[in-house]
C-alpha cells in the first residue's frame, strides 16, 4: 500500500514546555517509530496539514526542505492559513 493511502493518525502531544505550536502530531499508520515523518501543529488540522506539506516536499524531489519547515513550526501563524482548507 502506498504511504499516502494509509489512514492520518493525530495525537494531542501537549509537550511540558511554554510554547503551543506543536501541541498536536499527525502521522501516517505504520510510520509511528519514525517521528521525522511527523506532522506538528497547534491544532489538529495544523499537525495534518504540516504531514500533507512534508510529504508534498519529500515527492517533488525526495527529501523535505529542513528549512522551510523549521520556519513552520516556529512561526506556525504564518502557515495557519491553511486550517481552513
Amino acid at each position: 500500500m502506498r504511504r499516502k493511502d494509509r489512514k492520518i493518525i493525530t495525537w494531542f502531544a501537549y509537550p511540558p514546555i511554554p510554547i503551543r505550536s506543536n501541541d498536536w502530531a499527525a502521522y501516517r499508520d505504520g510510520d509511528e517509530e519514525d517521528s521525522s515523518r511527523y506532522g506538528w501543529g497547534r491544532t489538529e488540522q495544523a499537525a495534518i496539514n504540516d504531514l500533507l506539506l512534508l510529504e508534498e516536499e519529500e515527492e517533488d524531489d525526495g527529501e523535505p526542505d529542513e528549512e522551510l519547515r523549521n520556519d513552520r513550526l516556529i512561526h506556525p501563524d504564518v502557515y495557519d492559513a491553511r486550517d481552513d482548507e
